[in-house]
Formats: C-alpha cells, sequence, structure tokens
C-alpha cells in the first residue's frame, strides 16, 4: 500500500476571479526593514504573488497561478506556504501509519525552554544542535510516566525556536541584550510505538494523561517533576543556573486538524513572527539589525524540523522491517511534495499545467482579460482515508 498523498486536506483549491482574490495587505515596516537588511533579495519578496503564470488543462480550461517568490525565510506569505505544505505532508504521512498499522492518530504535544542566563553563552548552532537532547528528555519522561518500555521505538518530531513570538525584535525591557533570543522547544511524540526486536506495533497506554499537570508547586505552576526534569538536563550539559524555573508543558491531543493545528504552529517561519510584529506595532526604530539578519537567515538550508524514532526518514523507508509489516511505502518527501502540489481544474478534474511559453502576467492583466486564479480556502482539516 502506497500513500494517498491528495487524501488530506488542510485546505482546497478553487478557481476565484482575478477581482476577489485581489492582493496582499501591504506592510510597509517589514518592506523597509528587508530592504536595509536584504537589498538584493527584497524586489523579489515584494513582487512575490504579484505575477502568474497561465496554467491549461489538456481539455481546454485555463486559469492562472501565483508566481511564489520561494524565498520563505525573508517573505512571511511564502514562509506560510512552505510550512503549510510541510505540515499537512506531516500529517498525511502520520494519518497513513495510523491506518496501516491500526492506532488511533492521538500524541502528546509539548515545549521545553532554556533559562536566559543558560542561552546567553550559546549559539544558535548550539541550541539547535540541542535539539535530540530535548526529544530524548521528553520521551524518556513519557516513558517513565506511562511505563513504556524501552525496547519499543516511539516517534517524534521536534522544531527549535530562538525567537519570542509576541516580541522577536527583543523590543521589551526585559528581552534586551542576549535576551532577545528566546531557545525552545516545540515537539510532538505520537501516542504509540513500534516493539524495536518483532517490528510490531506497540498501543501505548490506556489513557493518556499527564498526571504530573496536576500536580502544583507553591506557586500553582504545573508540571512540576517535568520541569525540573528538564531543568536537571539542561544544567547537566551546561552547568548550573541561577533561574527561578524553567518553563514546559506537554498535554494529549488527538485527531487530524489538532495536529495539523500544532505542527503548523511549530513549523512557522521566524519571519511571520516579524510580519506580525510590525503589522502592530509599525517599524520598530533603534532595532538591533545584525539580531534580526541572523534571525531571519540563519536557517536558511537547515530542516525546519528534525524527526526521531520510527518517524525519522531512515525508518520510513521502504526497507524498514515495520514497514514492511504494516505493507505501507512512504515515497520521500520530495516526491510527496511535488504530488500534492498539483493542481486540478474545477471544471473536469483534469491535472493544470504551467504553459511557461505564454510567460508571466501582473495580475491586472489578468483582471482586466476577465480571468481565474487559483486560490487556495484554508478550512478546517479533512481526511478522505488511503
Amino acid at each position: 500500500m502506497s500513500i494517498q498523498t491528495r487524501a488530506f486536506k488542510a485546505s482546497t483549491e478553487v478557481q476565484a476571479t482575478a477581482e476577489t482574490c485581489g492582493g496582499r495587505k501591504p506592510n510597509p515596516a517589514l518592506d523597509a526593514i528587508r530592504r536595509e537588511l536584504f537589498p538584493l533579495e527584497s524586489k523579489e519578496c515584494e513582487a512575490c504573488g504579484t505575477r502568474l503564470w497561465t496554467a491549461k488543462c489538456r481539455r481546454g480550461c485555463v486559469t492562472h497561478v501565483r508566481q511564489m517568490c520561494r524565498r520563505d525565510n525573508l517573505c512571511p506569505a511564502d514562509s506560510f506556504r512552505r510550512s503549510s505544505e510541510l505540515a499537512a505532508d506531516f500529517v498525511r504521512v502520520v494519518q497513513e501509519l495510523c491506518n496501516a498499522a491500526g492506532v488511533r492518530l492521538r500524541f502528546w504535544r509539548w515545549e521545553v525552554t532554556i533559562p536566559r542566563d543558560t542561552q546567553a553563552g550559546l549559539t544558535l548552532e548550539d541550541g539547535y544542535e540541542f535539539t535530540k537532547e530535548a526529544s530524548r528528555y521528553v520521551e524518556g519522561y513519557l516513558r517513565e510516566s506511562f511505563g513504556i518500555p524501552e525496547q519499543v521505538q516511539l516517534g517524534s518530531a521536534v522544531v527549535f525556536q530562538m525567537l519570542h513570538s509576541s516580541d522577536p525584535f527583543g523590543m521589551k525591557k526585559n528581552h534586551r541584550g542576549a535576551d532577545r533570543r528566546h531557545f525552545h522547544y516545540h515537539g510532538v511524540t505520537l501516542g504509540w510505538g513500534v516493539w524495536k526486536s518483532e517490528a510490531t506495533v506497540y498501543r501505548g497506554p490506556n489513557s493518556l494523561f499527564v498526571q504530573d499537570s496536576a500536580i502544583v508547586d507553591s506557586e500553582k505552576r504545573k508540571f512540576v517533576r517535568f520541569r525540573a526534569g528538564w531543568r536537571a538536563v539542561v544544567e547537566g550539559h551546561f552547568g548550573r543556573s541561577s533561574a527561578k524555573d524553567v518553563d514546559g508543558f506537554i498535554r494529549y491531543e488527538s485527531g487530524t486538524a489538532e495536529l495539523y493545528h500544532r505542527f503548523r504552529y511549530m513549523m512557522r517561519g521566524g519571519v511571520e513572527d516579524f510580519a506580525k510584529w510590525t503589522r502592530r506595532y509599525g517599524y520598530p526604530q533603534d532595532y538591533d539589525k545584525e539580531w534580526v539578519r541572523e534571525a531571519l537567515s540563519w536557517k536558511k538550508g537547515r530542516p525546519r524540523v528534525l524527526y526521531y524514532g520510527f518517524l525519522s526518514p531512515k525508518n520510513l523507508s521502504e526497507k524498514n522491517r515495520f514497514m514492511k509489516k504494516i505493507a505501507l511505502a512512504v515515497p520521500a518527501k520530495a516526491l510527496r511534495l511535488r504530488e500534492a502540489r498539483k493542481l486540478y481544474c474545477d471544471k473536469h478534474g483534469e491535472e493544470l499545467h504551467i504553459d511557461f511559453a505564454a510567460g508571466l502576467k501582473h495580475i491586472s492583466e489578468v483582471m482586466a482579460e476577465g480571468g481565474t486564479i487559483v486560490v487556495r480556502l484554508r478550512r478546517g482539516v479533512e481526511y478522505g482515508g488511503g
């Protein structure tokens, strides 16, 4: 059984009139920052989505498709495109795994942070490399909490973030200096596993409720044991911290809608946080240019998400014993994304192909011609099986 790449839909593609599409709401503050820091790439980002390719199906239907800038580290629109397609791809893979293994789609979502005084002595590369330790700690905590044997391989996906999502520029008084950075890890760990020796399904605990979430200390904070254990891991690697506490939480959720929502948030690019902030507050006077330049360019070329356990690319290959047993073939990510990007005409359901010979048109030209544009309508997640 091979994965059905079009079965899962976090959105639907439809053809709409150019007038209803319109242009994107401008963000002068972000444009100004990008011109200051990335003058060569800025024009490409500002033109993102304003030009269109002509697309046709073999039965004569004609529509238009936006030309994206593919600068997902600098353009919030392209970052949203990229993170959305990666989140949708992840949910498709997980749902197919659950279907083939005969288990419910349920998972723990979690977050852990590194104390300010500790991160002050670390580079972004140090924080990125520590992602594996975050995954190892959370999986160990779950094993201890629910009695999951060491012989069971769990599956986790983890993202390293270095921004305050609500204050990416570090403009608040308590975020200035080294605290402009905010090292933390978002992750999901699936609620079932794989026996390593037999390559069979471990269905997990009957209840995924974390007892530690109901325990509070004198400050009425939850996850006391979870946070204390994570602090011990950080101090064991980087030395003692003077922080009063270390943030962290873990929560049980289920279903494709919740998984997509969580994963899309985890996968968002830093430029989306900067865009949201500038839309609300405008141009930040005296912002730290070196920090913003580093934050927007550092992740370029690095995977946004790291996969562990039976979710790693190696263990999803057709050569893996477990994948053979559940008779599931998962194509390489590049092939999955290529298939998922295909578009189809509304009238006949035929695949649309770009007519490159026709060249690019500005959106105003398409509007004058009364043409249509393929747009994505975001809606509740649906899964059609496979």
